[in-house]
Formats: structure tokens, C-alpha cells, sequence
């Protein structure tokens, strides 16, 4: 069960689809060869990046915050 609750939440789409609801996009530089448009993968990459140096920075309980400020999954 947890297994699934991970691999949604966590998916590339459902990252990348959070991301630019809240505007994140504004904040990463695109590849020019894409005209600055910032990819799904991009999107993605860097929520993950952002979840990743929360933990490292803070701890797992800023990382809860910051998922449940985003509507990231059951937390």
C-alpha cells in the first residue's frame, strides 16, 4: 500500500505537474536549446531537488511541511 501512496506521489508527472502550479518554473533557468521552456523532467528534478535539501538542511519534519504546503500526498 505505502509502496503505491510513493509511487504516485512521487511520479515525474505528478512532481513536475506540483511544480508549476506553484509558479517554480519562475525560479529555474531553462535549457536555451528549448527556447527557456522548462520541462516536466526539469520541474520534477527540481521539486525533488528542493525535497532533498530540506531533509539534508532541516530534517524530515520540514520536509512534511514543505510537502503538505505543496499538496504533495497524504503527510
Amino acid at each position: 500500500m505505502i509502496q503505491g501512496v510513493v509511487s504516485s506521489v512521487g511520479a515525474n508527472a505528478n512532481l513536475a505537474t506540483i511544480g508549476l502550479q506553484h509558479s517554480l518554473d519562475r525560479f529555474v533557468v531553462g535549457s536555451p536549446g528549448s527556447g527557456g521552456v522548462v520541462s516536466a523532467g526539469i520541474m520534477a528534478s527540481t521539486v525533488e531537488a528542493i525535497l532533498g535539501a530540506a531533509y539534508l538542511d532541516a530534517g524530515m519534519t520540514a520536509v512534511v511541511q514543505i510537502m503538505r504546503t505543496l499538496g504533495l500526498g497524504p503527510v
